[in-house]
């Protein structure tokens, strides 16, 4: 049986289907899967024996990873690797073995970044805090628990709070024993960077600045649930009307991007947002909020199902997938992506000014900068106002869909 392809599952039915295909606690379990490059790391499934590559992996490593899925009981398995019409495949194609018995290089990661080595700080932290006593120092699952819309986030019992004041009484012990497992590893000067987000406090400025913006972010749908209901007030509009129908489908879907906050993971936002290390991608992701609002079914009294869908994808790819206007296919449905998740366009955090060189490649973060000319090439436009330009920053974006319209299924067939 060859399941539906269902495209960037959301965490808990992912978990679900790969404990289906793994356990097969059902007769009709799954006994297929078409997944990404994901799947090759830490899945243990031994009565696999079948494993198709649609492209030669990029490495060595990466195809015995690959391949490796299969055949762990039996130790045999059928391998089928399709080639592209690429220089990297069909170099491959002709001599497989180059592939099979390449070298492999060994998993690293880059302890000169002072970010990542940031958020191993922040997650040691975390680990100390708890360890001093598990009963009373412990994480929720869900940010729900923290009832942040109705709490004082700044009151020294508020979850970050504790934490921080932990961390403070502690700094120095923290920072010892943090540095003496780096010993040797690190250069002095990026654990002493460490040292300074400390003392300047803009370490626990940043902490705080998480739980203050996911605050502002309950505010701001809680006003825009207010702005609606004022606007179909003032206008009378009757439960008939086009512009009340979307005016209504609007705040339910505002409601449904409250719900999916609440059923976030907390050490899965704090990863998200930066501030633990996230090893599927360093950088902060960019989330999607997606409704579909369900469809009524001919002759049936029954209320139609929205579903609500959250996904996190790397800046990296979302830079191009998740731009206004473009689709974006999950669980059965293509998602229009309908606009930037963004309440406050004067938001400091999500606009960016950036100084671009008119005769070369270079360009700066921090437009404040003192240069009369370009730090790489000496040009003068440098120094031109025009040569400052606004960005704002990809975080979030949002999606409002029709079940009818976006499903995906035999009679809806989709291509990449």
């Amino acid at each position: 049986m060859l399941p539906n392809i269902l495209v960037y599952l959301s965490r808990t039915d992912r978990e679900k289907v790969e404990a289906d295909f793994k356990e097969r606690p059902r007769y009709n379990s799954l006994n297929a899967l078409v997944a990404t490059s994901t799947l090759e790391m830490g899945i243990d499934i031994g009565t696999l024996n079948t494993a198709i590559n649609n492209s030669v992996p990029p490495l060595t490593s990466n195809y015995l990873q690959r391949i490796g899925r299969a055949g762990r009981t039996s130790g045999s398995a059928l391998i089928t690797n399709f080639v592209q019409n690429k220089v990297h495949d069909l170099f491959y194609f002709q001599e497989p073995k180059e592939m099979m018995e390449g070298d492999i290089s060994t998993p690293g990661c880059y302890l000169e970044a002072k970010d990542i080595l940031l958020r191993h700080f922040f997650a040691f932290c975390l680990d100390s805090w708890s360890s001093t006593n598990p009963k009373e120092n412990s994480i929720p699952g869900r940010l729900i628990a923290l009832r942040i819309y109705n709490t004082d986030i700044s009151s020294s019992g508020f979850l970050i709070n504790r934490i921080i004041s932990y961390i403070k009484a502690n700094e120095k012990v923290l920072l010892s024993r943090f540095s003496f497992i780096y010993k040797n590893e690190v250069n002095p000067d990026v654990l002493n960077n460490i040292a300074l987000v400390l003392s300047n406090e803009s370490f626990y400025f940043r902490l705080r600045k998480v739980f203050e913006k996911l605050k502002e972010e309950y505010r701001n749908i809680d006003i825009k649930r207010k702005e609606i209901d004022k606007i179909i007030k003032e206008k009378h509009l009757g439960v008939n009307d086009d512009e009340r129908k979307e005016l209504e489908a609007e705040k339910k879907a505002l409601w449904g991007l409250k719900r999916l906050i609440d059923k976030r993971s907390v050490l899965e936002h704090l990863t998200n947002t930066g501030l633990l290390p996230n090893y599927a991608f360093p950088e902060t992701g960019v989330t999607l909020n997606a409704w579909v609002k369900g469809s009524q079914a001919k002759g049936s009294s029954v209320p139609p199902t929205d579903e609500q869908v959250e996904i996190v994808r790397s800046a990296e790819v979302a830079i191009r997938e998740l731009a206004p206007d473009n689709y974006f296919y999950s669980q059965g449905n293509k998602l229009t992506i309908s606009g930037l998740n963004t309440f406050d366009w004067n938001d400091p955090s999500i606009l960016l000014t950036k100084k671009f060189c008119s005769n070369c490649d270079n360009i700066a973060d921090n437009p404040m900068v003192s240069e009369a000319t370009c730090p790489k090439c000496g040009h003068s436009s440098w120094a031109s106002v025009s040569n400052e330009h606004k960005f704002v920053r990809l975080n979030s974006v949002k999606s409002v869909n029709v079940r009818d319209k976006s499903i995906l299924d035999e009679k809806h067939p989709f291509w990449y």
